[in-house]
């Protein structure tokens, strides 16, 4: 497939496929689609938005610039049509409150939201907080004859240096709460 505007035209249809059919009201509530991974963090769909963005914007340089771009212009062209007067003709999408609220927010998912699309591909987590509540944990852990430490906190990458860490369960195992990691 040519790139360029056909590429784009084919992402935004299958990004806005499960709007469309109705299983979702927003893109990044669904997983498997493009713009679900990217916004989840994983690095291939997100090189991919980047690239399709690049090529359509020009100037804007940073990966969440690029994925901000993405989503107002998915919530522009996924705008519902809600058919003549009998109903017939018309799809599902986006109303107009819903994508000026995602205009003016900048495409800015915002933390709730990113989080809740990185939870879905890191369950394997254990521990979620700032760096020091999880180095707290893994210190507990050590002293306690649990895994020896091997990685320490990790920032959660895209949610773009918002402070939240979290560790794999190979290193965490038995979860904690911020009882477990108090003082």
């Amino acid at each position: 497939m040519e790139g360029g505007d056909a590429l784009r035209t084919v992402a935004w249809y299958i990004d806005l496929n499960p709007i469309r059919a109705g299983i979702v009201s927003e893109p990044e509530a669904y997983r498997w689609c493009g713009y679900g991974e990217a916004a989840a963090g994983v690095a291939r769909a997100r090189q991919g938005l980047e690239l399709l963005m690049q090529s359509f914007l020009g100037g804007i340089k940073t990966p969440q610039q690029l994925l901000a771009a993405y989503r107002i212009q998915l919530y522009v062209t996924g705008e519902e049509n809600p058919g003549d007067e009998q109903g017939e003709g018309g799809r599902r999408g986006f109303g107009r409150e819903q994508i000026r609220a995602v205009e003016a927010a900048g495409g800015d998912l915002g933390l709730r939201k990113a989080l809740g699309c990185k939870v879905r591909h890191f369950t394997e987590g254990m521990v979620l907080g700032s760096e020091a509540f999880v180095e707290r944990y893994f210190k507990r852990r050590h002293k306690e004859g649990g895994a020896p430490q091997r990685t320490g906190p990790r920032e959660i990458q895209s949610l773009f240096g918002r402070g939240l860490f979290t560790c794999g369960a190979s290193s965490a195992r038995g979860g904690a709460n911020a009882e477990d990691v108090a003082g």
